[in-house]
């Protein structure tokens, strides 16, 4: 889009500008969040504020404090961004996804070589973590958060007890730190740096890019759960939630969306496990010592594609959906 499409719909931008940043007490930040979208609709590969600053010709630190400095209510703006992209689109189903971005540097907030399916592969890249509302003609993001990896957070590096801080960390890799035998760097070549070094380095990391000290490791199906409860909160619920195997195969995130009510249609591997439609789960006799046990099924779990399998060709039924 030019600058003759963005006077052609001036009057439809800033009504919608005026809607979003109904919230914003004040007037200049009200015509800085205008000026901000009209640099996102403009024409140009990159969007961030200098290359956006030129061609809208204002001073690019007026941008940038805006959107890092100035105090409004962000959440406010997500959610009226949310409720009229829902009101447009009006959703068929709700996509739960992640799409990375490559990134060059590290200097970039939560950048680190991580596996992207956007991209196929590992790469040097940050991560970011979506709940769209979809139909087979249009899709529009309602939420959307920056996945923070463990090598960006020092509660994943192990303690002296050798245990992570952070309940949700694995066992958190070695940095890559480029070394040769004299001292000098060198590519491709990984040393153990001390449990301590690595904290520094992370908080040294965290605070250059001035990551918010609340903002933790957690996985992805978990992010995506915390940002269905927002929506939620805001009013917005999934007529039907769809995810990839990435999500669907993690008993936790299916577990969640039953709690929540919510009906869903995931991909999974032909190696996740489950019970079969018809099993039922047993009490267990308790001992008189301690809690309860849960009730437990009789059988350990199999694989969707041995519970396929059992069943033959002939049961496999095609399900198609599309709302009434």
């Amino acid at each position: 889009m030019d600058e003759r499409d963005l006077v052609r719909v001036r009057a439809g931008l800033e009504d919608f500008a005026a809607g979003i940043f109904a919230g914003l007490r004040r007037s200049d930040q009200r015509a800085t969040g205008l000026r901000y979208l009209r640099g996102l609709m403009l024409d140009g590969r990159r969007k961030s504020m200098q290359p956006m600053a030129q061609r809208l010709g204002v001073d690019h630190q007026q941008l940038q404090q805006f959107l890092t400095s100035s105090t409004w209510d962000v959440a406010g703006v997500r959610r009226r961004l949310a409720t009229a992209a829902v009101d447009v689109v009006t959703p068929q189903v709700w996509v739960v996804d992640d799409t990375g971005f490559p990134k060059d540097g590290k200097a970039s907030a939560c950048v680190a070589r991580q596996y992207s399916g956007t991209l196929g592969k590992v790469a040097n890249c940050q991560i970011a973590v979506s709940v769209h509302a979809a139909t087979d003609t249009a899709s529009a993001v309602l939420n959307w958060r920056l996945f923070v990896p463990e090598s960006w957070d020092e509660g994943c590096v192990p303690g002296p007890d050798g245990k992570p801080a952070n309940p949700h960390a694995r066992r958190l890799r070695q940095q890559p730190v480029t070394l040769d035998a004299a001292g000098a760097k060198k590519p491709h070549s990984r040393v153990r740096l001390p449990p301590a070094e690595q904290i520094d380095q992370i908080r040294r990391r965290r605070a250059a890019s001035k990551v918010p000290d609340t903002e933790r490791y957690r996985p992805k199906w978990l992010m995506a759960l915390e940002m269905l409860d927002e929506l939620a909160g805001w009013g917005l619920r999934p007529p039907l939630l769809t995810a990839d195997a990435g999500y669907g195969q993690v008993a936790e995130f299916r577990q969640g969306l039953t709690e929540r009510g919510i009906s869903y249609i995931v991909a999974t591997t032909s190696s996740t496990t489950a019970q079969p439609g018809t099993a039922q789960p047993v009490e267990v006799p308790y001992a008189g010592v301690g809690k309860h046990p849960t009730p437990r099924y009789p059988q350990p779990a199999r694989s969707l594609k041995d519970l396929a399998l059992a069943h033959g060709a002939d049961a496999a039924t095609l399900v198609r959906w599309r709302p009434r």
